[in-house]
């Protein structure tokens, strides 16, 4: 056999680019990796508004942490089941499609649904009240019924002549009625305050007294004095005036019209617009204790006090108890 050089180089040549080609095939076949794509993002979009507004927006049972009016973006495609809750009202359920890129407006209009509203049935002892509702007049009497009321809350009052009236707080929800019902109280022999039903300060009264202008003053266990001038309570207690305490043991008024008030931690005098205050250590009461006043005929007050009685004629005081010779013990 005839050995050929340049035969051989070729041949030499061709194994060495074909060992190159594998390898730099190989090593880019273990260095180059590849990821699968991102998921893309859902492009379907919710809008839900009602009337009224601020209802909370569930999707498929879950709340939203919306209210309407609202977006409720980046859904995906598929079936979706939406409620809408608000106070006092039924639940609204409802069920939409959304196809890819769709944005979907929704509305709700409450007032359309006769069973969104209420209804409130009034009564009252006796019957033939005048019905008031929110400050309005509704030209109804006891027994009656409202109906297609929106649902919430509601100021309720019941007049009827000699007897007082009666106010009543109301809520009225979706589908549902509501009884109100008062009993009023007779006013055409009795007439009673409370702090429930007028504008007394207080329900514990000790004593009353009424004044040369028929104003009415009344004493009370733990706000003071109160002045009531048949329309008006005005409260007289220590953080408000130079009254010596709140808690009032008794009144009595003056010849000149000035109030006498006895307390648990002195007397006070009001002369209608400054207080003048005694106690035993500016005065000659024996105790600062007052249980009882009554002034006599030449303008002198006797004062009952835990210590025995007192006479104050403006100027002078006088002690009488079983200690002094004034007072004869029996």
């Amino acid at each position: 056999m005839i050995f050929n050089k340049n035969i051989f180089k070729k041949h030499i040549n061709f194994l060495l680019l074909l060992a190159l080609v594998c390898y730099f095939t190989l090593g880019c076949d273990k260095e180059v990796s590849t990821s699968p794509p991102d998921d893309e993002i859902p492009k379907a979009f919710l809008f839900i508004g009602s009337e009224p507004v601020g209802s909370s927006i569930y999707l498929n049972s879950k709340n939203t942490g919306r209210t309407t009016p609202a977006y409720v973006p980046f859904l995906e495609e598929g079936s979706y089941r939406i409620t809408l809750k608000i106070k006092y009202y039924r639940d609204t359920t409802f069920n939409v499609m959304l196809n890819n890129l769709d944005t979907l407006n929704i509305f709700i209009d409450y007032f359309q649904n006769p069973l969104m509203l209420g209804k409130i049935k009034f009564t009252s002892s006796p019957s033939s009240a005048e019905i008031i509702l929110n400050d309005s007049i509704t030209g109804l009497y006891t027994p009656a019924e409202l109906v297609g009321l929106t649902p919430g809350f509601y100021t309720l009052k019941y007049k009827i002549l000699n007897y007082r009236d009666a106010d009543i707080n109301l809520i009225v929800e979706s589908n549902k009625t509501t009884t109100a019902y008062e009993q009023l109280r007779d006013t055409s022999q009795w007439v009673d305050y409370q702090i429930n039903n007028s504008s007394i300060q207080s329900n514990l009264l000790t004593s009353i007294a009424v004044d040369n202008s028929n104003i009415k003053w009344i004493g009370t266990s733990d706000l003071g004095l109160i002045r009531f001038d048949e329309v008006n309570f005005d409260n007289f207690n220590t953080s408000n005036t130079g009254i010596p305490s709140n808690q009032i043991n008794c009144i009595s008024i003056s010849n000149n019209n000035d109030i006498w008030v006895g307390t648990n931690n002195g007397l006070g005098i009001y002369n209608g617009g400054s207080w003048q205050v005694y106690k035993i250590d500016n005065s000659g009461l024996p105790n600062n204790n007052v249980n009882d006043i009554e002034i006599d005929n030449e303008g002198s007050a006797w004062i009952g006090t835990n210590n025995g009685l007192v006479k104050f004629d403006g100027l002078n005081w006088v002690q009488y108890n079983y200690a002094s010779p004034q007072f004869t013990y029996l």
